[in-house]
C-alpha cells in the first residue's frame, strides 16, 4: 500500500530572525560564491609569480654582461669566464646574440661563448654566482654539435646539476668521464632543439660552473666552435 505524497510546498527554514523561505536563503548564498572563487584563485594567482627570469632581450646585442638581474627579486648574477689549454675567445665570446639558437625564436636572445680556433684540449670554464642562495634554478645550453674533422662540442658540469634534460641527438651525463657531447656525426641548424641540454638544480645554490672544450683529439685546425646559453630561471614567490 503507498502513501500518496503531500503536496508540494515551499520548504522553510530558520533563522536568527524567525522564518525565511527557499527564495531568501538561495539569494544570500548567491552572494557567498564570489568569496569563496576568490580564495580558491588567490593561490593560482601568486604561483605565477615565483617563477623569476633574466631577460636577455632587455640587454643589447653585442653587449658583454658581466652581471644580470632577475627583474623584480633583487637577485642578480655575476658570469666569469677563464679559457685554458690555448683557448681564443672570439670577438663575440660572452656576447649578447639575436636569435634563432637552440630551436628559439629569431626574437629570443642568447649570450654565445666562442672558440675562435677551437684546438684539441683548449676550452672555457664558466662560472654564474648569484647575489643569494637560489632555489630549483634551470638553464639551458644550446647547439651542442659535430663537424667532421672541425670540432665536437663537449661540455662537463664541473658543479653537478639535481637533474638534466637531454635532447635527443646527444649523449652522456655531464661528467669528466662522459660529457655531454652529440652522438653522431653532423652540424645542428640553429633553429633545431636536437643539441640542447638543460640543467636543473633544486638548491639552495649560490654559484654553477662549467666546462666547454674541444672534444677532438689531435685537431689544431684554424676554425671556430660555439654554443649557447638561455636566460636563468629559478623560483621565489614574491
Amino acid at each position: 500500500m503507498s502513501e500518496n505524497p503531500s503536496s508540494p510546498v515551499d520548504p522553510k527554514f530558520s533563522t536568527a530572525d524567525g522564518v525565511s523561505s527557499r527564495r531568501t536563503v538561495m539569494r544570500a548564498a548567491a552572494w557567498t560564491v564570489p568569496v569563496i572563487a576568490l580564495a580558491t584563485a588567490a593561490p593560482a594567482q601568486a604561483a605565477s609569480r615565483c617563477v623569476n627570469k633574466t631577460n636577455f632581450n632587455a640587454l643589447t646585442t653585442g653587449t658583454k654582461p658581466t652581471q644580470i638581474s632577475f627583474p623584480g627579486t633583487g637577485v642578480t648574477a655575476t658570469l666569469s669566464y677563464v679559457g685554458y689549454g690555448g683557448f681564443t675567445g672570439s670577438s663575440t665570446n660572452g656576447a649578447v646574440q639575436n636569435g634563432p639558437q637552440g630551436g628559439n625564436p629569431t626574437t629570443q636572445k642568447w649570450i654565445k661563448f666562442e672558440d675562435e680556433t677551437a684546438q684539441s684540449g683548449s676550452g672555457l670554464d664558466v662560472k654564474i654566482v648569484f647575489s643569494e642562495p637560489v632555489l630549483k634554478l634551470s638553464f639551458t645550453l644550446f647547439d651542442l654539435d659535430w663537424a667532421d674533422g672541425n670540432h665536437r662540442d663537449a661540455v662537463i658540469a664541473t658543479t653537478p646539476p639535481t637533474s638534466f634534460n637531454l635532447a635527443s641527438a646527444l649523449q652522456g651525463n655531464g661528467t669528466l668521464n662522459n660529457p655531454w657531447r652529440k652522438t653522431t656525426v653532423g652540424e645542428i641548424p640553429s633553429t633545431s632543439l636536437n643539441g640542447n641540454v638543460q640543467l636543473n638544480y633544486t638548491g639552495p645554490i649560490t654559484e654553477v660552473s662549467f666546462r666547454y672544450f674541444q672534444d677532438l683529439p689531435n685537431l689544431n685546425r684554424n676554425h671556430n666552435q660555439l654554443i649557447g646559453l638561455s636566460d636563468l630561471a629559478f623560483e621565489k614567490c614574491l
